[in-house]
């Protein structure tokens, strides 16, 4: 049922025209079905678009990243200044939220991409470099 919505989601958002392409995730996981997400590159940094896995009302922008040290004090600055853009700094990667009804209601996949391009901008901004 969750496939079909996200099968359903992404032909809507028409992702296919701004560049992203089908990847399978899971696949090698006994216990866990395969599962299909949209990716693209931007910049060098890996895009991986899904649906949030705690709210099935989001979906989730998220770019893997290449280690860098945080202090508390830097965490907490780049924490209160994310929140305001519904981004959150993950261990390994970091995460922007898009409510699915603003994206319908759209109906441009241009501004969204554009949304897409803004935030690999501030990633790149804040010193974060993709993963290789």
């Amino acid at each position: 049922m969750i496939q079909n919505k996200k099968k359903r989601l992404f032909e809507s958002l028409e992702l296919n025209k701004i560049g992203f392409v089908d990847k399978e995730i899971n696949e090698e996981r006994f216990w866990k079905l395969c599962e299909n997400i949209k990716t693209k590159k931007v910049d060098n940094y890996v895009i991986n678009a899904n649906l949030s896995e705690t709210n099935s009302n989001q979906l989730e922008i998220e770019i893997p990243l290449k280690w860098r040290p945080v202090d508390k004090n830097e965490f907490e600055v780049l924490e209160s200044e994310f929140k305001l853009l519904n981004i959150e700094l993950k261990i390994g990667c970091i995460v922007k939220q898009f409510s699915i009804k603003t994206l319908l209601a759209m109906k441009d996949s241009a501004k969204f991409n554009k949304g897409i391009f803004e935030f690999v901008s501030l990633t790149k901004q804040k010193g974060f470099e993709p993963e290789l």
